[in-house]
């Protein structure tokens, strides 16, 4: 061993020389800090490789996550279409758009002798147009022709600067339809045409879906979208209160495009979330398209309930209405008596008719066969039993019109051929007066003894 070569070459018979013992303890000593210091230099080293190791993995993360980053802002940041809160800065012409109240300076200035002043109905609408604060969106509806969009407008035409609204008129395809929004509020999205595909997330029905940008018009809406939630972020931060995007003629949309029509939902919900950007929706009432789909989704909880409905003028208005056109007093108390009512739709009509020399008893005449051959048609007594309760209450329950066997297919034919009409609280009434003075001049027919709506009729039970 390691020790015997500190023996003394003497040998002594019965102990080691102490020099020699002396030696050899201290060497023992020695060896064993050696080792010892060996020991913590070996643990030291497995620690700094271990570290290092790791170290080096960090790295590798890092560079890979910087450089995603780095992709992400060369991509999007520089571009000011791809605007995305909280990260990106707001585009200055959307916000002054909105300020200005785009969509809504030609409608200023009005001819009075044209339009009628509703004040209560002006009232009405300036908490949905003009909010301090919001929690839900808005739809407001009426039958075509009721005067709902020149109302919005008057409105939206009234308010001072900064208005904080855009009115938007959705046009006849719904392919166009973000690149006109686009256009309107001054969104620099670049679009792309060359066909690709996109993967669009919704939000409300957690799918992920494959949308051709040549086709659909959801190609342009993830940029419309991120631009106008940072627009209505920097407007609220300045005006103290939130925007307001007022999209008229939905039901265009849900004709032609329920799903986009789904998704401008979606994002009406995220807005009223936010509280920062108010959508309002106007649709047709009556039309049996937009208000039904929009109340059949989930999203229809954070809606302002029930919808806003625009309704008829009054007797009175109407009447000066017709004066303000050119219809002689005797005339126009009668029409609106027996024909218009307070719908402008029919007070445009007759006005028009008018002016090509039309006679009041002609007009009705021709309106008075367009009703008979619709229930024939669709093989209905005008004694039914729906309609001898609307000549009595004016209205009635969408549950008790089935109780009276009234199908719910029935309805809304007889809804799109403008005999009934629909409203938000789910009730029908006549459509308008005439439809109304018509089944009561024949509210004496007796009810049919079977009241199976389609069973067959003859003309002359359709008298």
């Amino acid at each position: 061993m390691f020790v015997r070569q500190f023996r003394p070459r003497v040998s002594f018979p019965c102990q080691m020389h102490p020099s020699a013992i002396r030696r050899c303890n201290s060497t023992n000593s020695r060896l064993k800090k050696y080792r010892g210091k060996r020991l913590r230099f070996k643990i030291w080293d497995d620690m700094w490789g271990h570290f290092k190791r790791v170290h080096i993995a960090g790295k590798v993360v890092s560079a890979i996550v910087l450089g995603s980053f780095s992709l992400y802002l060369w991509q999007f940041a520089g571009k000011k279409e791809a605007i995305l809160p909280p990260f990106g800065s707001a585009d200055e012409s959307i916000m002054s758009a909105f300020e200005d109240g785009r969509g809504v300076k030609e409608y200023e200035e009005v001819d009075n002798t044209a339009t009628v002043t509703r004040s209560d109905l002006h009232q009405s609408l300036v908490p949905i147009l003009h909010p301090e604060n919001i929690k839900e969106y808005a739809v407001i509806v009426g039958e075509n022709g009721s005067g709902k969009s020149t109302a919005v407008r008057q409105v939206l035409a009234n308010l001072k600067y900064p208005r904080g609204a855009v009115y938007f008129n959705s046009p006849e395809y719904p392919e166009l339809f973000c690149l006109e929004l686009a256009k309107l509020i001054g969104c620099k999205a670049e679009v792309d045409t060359s066909g690709g595909v996109r993967r669009l997330f919704e939000r409300s029905t957690k799918e992920v879906k494959q949308t051709d940008l040549s086709k659909e018009p959801m190609f342009t809406w993830i940029e419309i979208r991120r631009a106008l939630l940072a627009a209505a972020a920097k407007f609220e931060q300045k005006h103290g209160r939130p925007m307001v995007l007022v999209i008229d003629s939905a039901d265009v949309l849900a004709k032609k495009d329920p799903d986009f029509l789904a998704l401008m939902q979606d994002f009406a919900k995220v807005c009223a979330d936010f509280g920062t950007l108010r959508i309002v929706f106007i649709s047709i009432s009556s039309d049996g398209s937009a208000l039904p789909l929009l109340m059949s989704r989930s999203a229809w909880s954070r809606a302002k309930q029930p919808a806003f409905e625009v309704g008829e003028i009054s007797d009175e208005a109407a009447v000066e209405y017709l004066k303000g056109r050119g219809v002689s007093s005797a005339v126009a108390e009668r029409a609106v008596r027996e024909l218009t009512g307070g719908l402008f739709a029919s007070l445009n009509h007759f006005v028009s008719n008018n002016s090509e020399g039309r006679k009041l008893e002609e007009i009705v005449v021709e309106k008075d066969r367009r009703i008979k051959t619709t229930l024939m048609d669709l093989g209905v007594s005008v004694g039914h039993a729906v309609f001898q309760h609307l000549v009595n209450n004016k209205s009635i329950g969408s549950e008790r019109a089935r109780e009276l066997n009234m199908s719910k297919e029935l309805a809304e034919d007889l809804v799109k051929h403008n005999v009934l009409a629909t409203h938000p609280d789910g009730t029908l009434t006549f459509h308008d007066r005439h439809v109304q003075v018509w089944f009561h001049k024949h509210k004496n027919i007796p009810v049919p003894e079977s009241e199976d709506i389609l069973s067959g009729n003859t003309e002359a039970d359709m008298v």
